[in-house]
């Protein structure tokens, strides 16, 4: 029997948000920031869904998609040789590079249709599995300020997720598809639907289909399978390839390969580790001076620069991460005092958080080194704290300024926009 909860975990949140823009014929980009930290930005071209780009695995999924449309090798040899020219500036090179090779006729209109397709369905999928299974913690801290959300006339506003909107942003300037390509949101929202519902039914709402299988009771597995299964299972499942990607490379339906692994994974004897994304196109150290990468120049046209972060506490190291990511900064996070001042020294950021109360070297200490390097003695560091003796000192200490413990979000974002406006 489907509890309440689980009643609850449909498409709607996303698609709402989607649909209404799509309602209105929009062009335009929208970014979805979920509160695991996980972002997106989905693209529409007169209402119709051209492209998603962000996520934990966007070049494994761009490739596999590849793949699954049957691009040829010499396409695929092509994406991991490709340098972006510096005139070229998209937003998303997959999707450059995707009509570059429908202009080059090295895809046909269907493949290039079914890759689209199939991102969008993979990207919306991973949206809706981070937007619907967000913590209620999570849900109050963004729904305690106002500006996160965007279409306040939306019934459900207060969702653990927002959305920033930006008319007339494309994937690509350069390269465009004819919108007879593009997906209708309501056909793609039936089939996130379709495959939401039969990952919920397998009772694995909590595990990513990005993770990568791998076996952890070997002894059980070979008890409960053949010795061929056995030794498929132990070949595949090691930790390193995503579940998505075994089942491109093995040719098989990946919701149907999963009902499979079912009880193996619920009895603990498949389990599942997050894995990085690959490296797609040329790397940066070989590309000539009139080339830069694409990844920076993405990060940079949406970047206010780097916020660090320096606390051994998960929770606040992800709290701020959200706020930073949703204020268009990158960041850092250092969970080791001993490691902060040369991670420090080496990336440089615009804004230092810092925790008073860690191992090793305390708050004080490390505050004091930092003004004592040339690089870094600029740099505004906030002191994250608890009660006003300890802000004396961190003050007396170099610190730019205090923060409350724990985190309110309101405050962080206040520090973000004062440093913002201070550093143009």
């Amino acid at each position: 029997m489907v509890s309440i909860a689980e009643q609850r975990l449909t498409c709607n949140r996303i698609f709402r948000h989607i649909t209404y823009y799509s309602k209105k014929q929009f062009t335009g980009r929208l970014d979805v920031q979920a509160a695991n930290g996980q972002s997106w930005q989905i693209y529409l071209n007169l209402g119709q869904l051209s492209w998603i780009d962000g996520g934990i695995h966007p070049h494994r999924r761009f490739l596999r998609q590849l793949q699954l449309a049957g691009a040829t090798n010499a396409v695929l040899e092509n994406v991991s040789q490709y340098t972006l020219p510096k005139a070229e500036t998209p937003e998303c090179i997959e999707y450059h590079l995707l009509a570059k090779f429908a202009q080059q006729k090295q895809l046909t209109p269907d493949q290039v249709t079914q890759v689209i397709k199939g991102t969008l369905l993979e990207g919306l999928f991973d949206v809706v599995q981070a937007t619907e299974l967000a913590s209620p913690t999570l849900q109050e801290f963004f729904s305690q300020d106002p500006q996160l959300t965007t279409m306040a006339d939306l019934e459900g506003a207060g969702d653990s997720f927002y959305v920033q909107v930006y008319e007339n942003h494309r994937a690509s300037e350069q390269g465009r598809l004819p919108h007879t390509w593009m997906q209708g949101v309501m056909n793609v929202q039936q089939e996130v639907q379709k495959v939401w519902e039969r990952w919920l039914s397998m009772g694995l709402q909590n595990y990513s289909p990005n993770a990568a299988p791998l076996v952890n009771l070997p002894e059980k597995l070979k008890a409960k399978t053949s010795e061929k299964i056995y030794q498929n299972l132990m070949s595949l499942m090691q930790g390193k390839a995503p579940l998505r990607d075994i089942a491109t490379r093995m040719k098989r339906d990946i919701w149907g390969m999963t009902q499979v692994l079912q009880p193996l994974i619920h009895q603990e004897i498949i389990t599942f580790v997050d894995v990085p994304d690959i490296s797609l196109f040329s790397n940066t150290e070989a590309m000539s001076e009139d080339t830069t990468s694409y990844e920076s120049r993405r990060q940079s046209s949406r970047n206010q620069g780097l916020i660090a972060c320096v606390d051994d506490s998960p929770q606040t190291q992800k709290m701020i991460e959200t706020i930073a990511h949703s204020s268009g900064f990158d960041f850092i996070g250092i969970y080791e005092s001993v490691e902060a001042l040369p991670t420090l020294i080496e990336k440089k950021p615009k804004l230092i958080f810092l925790d008073l109360v860690m191992p090793v070297v305390n708050g004080y200490e490390l505050c004091h080194q930092i003004r004592r390097v040339e690089a870094l003695k600029d740099i505004p560091v906030v002191i994250l704290t608890g009660n006003m003796v300890d802000r004396m000192r961190a003050r007396m200490s170099g610190a730019s300024e205090c923060l409350t413990k724990p985190v309110e979000i309101d405050k962080i974002r206040g520090v973000l926009s004062r440093y913002q406006a201070k550093a143009k």
